[in-house]
């Protein structure tokens, strides 16, 4: 199977799926469709990102340890 053959029909379904990414962004931002499409390039298709970069929630936040295992990962570290 060579691999640079392509199907057309997985062509049409990678359009449908690029609409329906578009409709959710334009829905749940106040993008257009032309910045919406940059957006999702940026952020290589993920629209999930692309609203959360909309959103200005972006950053994820390490779980802060509790002392216990703050002290537990200190020793393993010094240890090894």
């Amino acid at each position: 199977m060579d691999i640079k053959s392509c199907d057309p029909s997985d062509n049409i379904i990678q359009e449908i799926d690029t609409e329906k990414l578009l409709n959710t962004i334009t829905m749940q931002t106040d993008y257009t469709k032309e910045i919406a499409l940059e957006k999702l390039k940026e952020f290589n298709y993920d629209y999930m990102a692309v609203i959360r970069s909309y959103l200005g929630t972006n950053n994820k936040k390490e779980k802060s340890k509790s002392l216990n295992q703050e002290i537990y990962s200190q020793i393993r570290n010094h240890l090894y």
